[in-house]
C-alpha cells in the first residue's frame, strides 16, 4: 500500500517501490510484472495512477510493455548499478523556478548513475535513503524565510546532505547554487531610470518572503543611491490582502508612479490589468519591468521588460555541486546571473 496522506504523488511512490524492486535484485530483467489490476489492488490506488508509474519506468528504461502480453524489467541502463546515488528536489511549491529547474536537472542527470526524485514537500519520515549519506537533497525554496530556514534544518537534522538551490535565504549564505534576484533587481530599477522615470514603485513579495527580501532592497537601494525616494505606497506587498485595491487607488492619483517593478510573471498580470482599468497607457504614462521572464511576457501587448535567467546553466552548476557533495567534498556558493532584455514596456 501507499502512504495516502504523504505529499508525494501516488504514482511516485508506486514507480518508487517498483523501481527499489528492480535495483535490490527481487526483479531482474526479463522479469513480467503482475497485471495493472494486480498492481492496483497491490498499492490500493486506481489504474491511471498505476499506469503513470509504469510511464515512469519506461521513460527511464526501468520496464517495457509488449502488446497484449504485459510488462517487463528491462536491461539495466547503460552505466548503471544495482544501487543508484539518490538527488531529491523537493520544493515548497512546483512553481517557477523549480519546475523549470526539474526539467533542465533531470537532462542533465539523465546519462549519469543517479535517481532524480521530486517532491512537493517531504513527507513526515523522508528524508529516508537520504539520510543515511547515501544521497543529496536539493531544497528548491519559493516561500516564506523564515519557514525555508525551519524547513532546511529540519532535512539536516534527518540526516540528509542539503543543498539549497533557486533563491538564497540567508543574507550571506555558506552554500548553495542561487539564481541572482537582487542583481536582476537593480539592473531592472536602472533600466527604468535611465529611461528618465522617478516615480518608481515596487509590486511583489514583501521583504519576509525569498524572493521578496531579494527583490524589494536592491530596488530600494537603487533609488536611494540616485539620491529619490521610496514613499510606503509605493510599496506593494503582493502577498497582503487589498493589494490590487492599493495598486488601483495609487494609479488614480496625480503623482502615480511612472514605473512600475514587478517581482513575478503574476505581479505584471495585476500592474497592467489596474493600468487598463485606470484608463492608463503603458509604457507613455506607466512603464513595466519584471525580475523574470518567460513566454508570457512577450504574449501580452506591450511586451514587457524582463529579466532572462539561463535556467540550463542553473541546472549544470546544481549537478556539479551534487556531484561534489556525492563525492564527500564541499559545496561552496555560485550564483546564475539575469540577463536585461528590454522590450516596448519600458521602451517608447
Amino acid at each position: 500500500m501507499v502512504a495516502a496522506n504523504s505529499r508525494t504523488p501516488l504514482y511516485q511512490q508506486v514507480a518508487h517501490s517498483l523501481e527499489e524492486q528492480i535495483l535490490t535484485g527481487a526483479m531482474v530483467p526479463g522479469d513480467k510484472l503482475p497485471s495493472e489490476r494486480e498492481l492496483c489492488q497491490q498499492y490500493g490506488v486506481s489504474q491511471i495512477t498505476v499506469r503513470r508509474a509504469l510511464r515512469e519506468l519506461a521513460h527511464d528504461e526501468r520496464v517495457y510493455s509488449q502488446h497484449g502480453l504485459g510488462w517487463f524489467v528491462g536491461d539495466a541502463p547503460a552505466g548503471d548499478e544495482l544501487t543508484r546515488d539518490r538527488v531529491s528536489l523537493a520544493t515548497d511549491a512546483m512553481a517557477w523556478p523549480a519546475d523549470a529547474l526539474a526539467v533542465a536537472l533531470a537532462t542533465t542527470l539523465r546519462d549519469e548513475p543517479v535517481a532524480l526524485e521530486l517532491d512537493a514537500w517531504p513527507a513526515e519520515g523522508r528524508p529516508g535513503p537520504l539520510g543515511d549519506g547515501g544521497g543529496v537533497m536539493l531544497y528548491c525554496v519559493a516561500g516564506d524565510r523564515e519557514e525555508g530556514l525551519a524547513r532546511r534544518s529540519q532535512l539536516e537534522a534527518a540526516g540528509a546532505r542539503v543543498l539549497t538551490v533557486g533563491l538564497q535565504l540567508e543574507d550571506e549564505p555558506s552554500s548553495g547554487v542561487y539564481l541572482d534576484v537582487g542583481a536582476a533587481s537593480r539592473a531592472v530599477t536602472e533600466h527604468l531610470l535611465a529611461t528618465g522615470r522617478v516615480r518608481l514603485a515596487y509590486l511583489g513579495a514583501g521583504p519576509d518572503s525569498a524572493i521578496g527580501h531579494q527583490a524589494y532592497w536592491p530596488f530600494a537601494e537603487t533609488l536611494w543611491a540616485a539620491v529619490l525616494e521610496v514613499p510606503l505606497e509605493y510599496v506593494l506587498d503582493s502577498g497582503h490582502e487589498g493589494c490590487r485595491r492599493r495598486l488601483a487607488g495609487l494609479l488614480g492619483t496625480i503623482d502615480r508612479p511612472d514605473g512600475i517593478v514587478c517581482a513575478t510573471v503574476e505581479d505584471v498580470v495585476a500592474a497592467l490589468s489596474a493600468i487598463y482599468a485606470g484608463g492608463l497607457r503603458c509604457p507613455d504614462q506607466v512603464a513595466l519591468v519584471c525580475l523574470a521572464d518567460g513566454a508570457l511576457l512577450t504574449a501580452v501587448t506591450p511586451t514587457i521588460t524582463g529579466c532572462q535567467f539561463d535556467v540550463d546553466e542553473l541546472a549544470s552548476k546544481v549537478a556539479a555541486s551534487a556531484r561534489r557533495l556525492l563525492a564527500g567534498e564541499g559545496s561552496d556558493v555560485q550564483r546564475v546571473a539575469g540577463r536585461l532584455v528590454p522590450r516596448s514596456s519600458s521602451v517608447t
